[in-house]
């Protein structure tokens, strides 16, 4: 596997969600910049956090249904009593469901040594940072475009 590291193929400038943003709001950015998860940095841009698609999902109080009930979430339908829980859900904010310890790292790490910490922590998404601020990320599709020789 090539040694190249990460400050290479990193995503440079790199969306963040803020732990005070609405979670409809985080939905919103998620689903139009086709991201699966996302940093989440305080106001001097310092990662507190990641945030991901399941975390919402998987959060028992984040939306009306539980991890019991996840596999068969497309058929199951919403009772009148879980719709206060969605109702909820549009008040809370990015910090009450996200991961508040962000797997982290810097620049010099390499592809090999990345690859193998993501497929270990089950990673999608990994902040890269500098002096403790966000300078980057890397998803596992720029590794696969790497590995498979897409130009990164």
């Amino acid at each position: 596997m090539k040694r190249i590291p990460v400050r290479e193929f990193m995503q440079r400038e790199p969306v963040s969600a803020h732990p005070e943003m609405p979670l409809p709001e985080l939905v919103t950015l998620l689903r139009d910049g086709g991201y699966r998860a996302l940093p989440v940095t305080d106001a001097d841009g310092k990662v507190v956090g990641v945030i991901s698609e399941t975390d919402l999902f998987l959060k028992e109080h984040a939306l009306p249904f539980s991890t019991q009930k996840v596999p068969s979430l497309l058929g199951e339908m919403i009772g009148k009593d879980q719709i206060n829980q969605v109702a909820g859900c549009r008040e809370m904010t990015v910090d009450e469901v996200m991961h508040p310890s962000a797997v982290t790292i810097g620049e010099d790490i390499t592809l090999e040594d990345l690859s193998l910490l993501m497929c270990e922590r089950h990673l999608s998404m990994v902040p890269v940072v500098r002096d403790d601020l966000l300078v980057g990320v890397v998803r596992r599709g720029d590794i696969l475009a790497i590995l498979y020789g897409e130009a990164a």
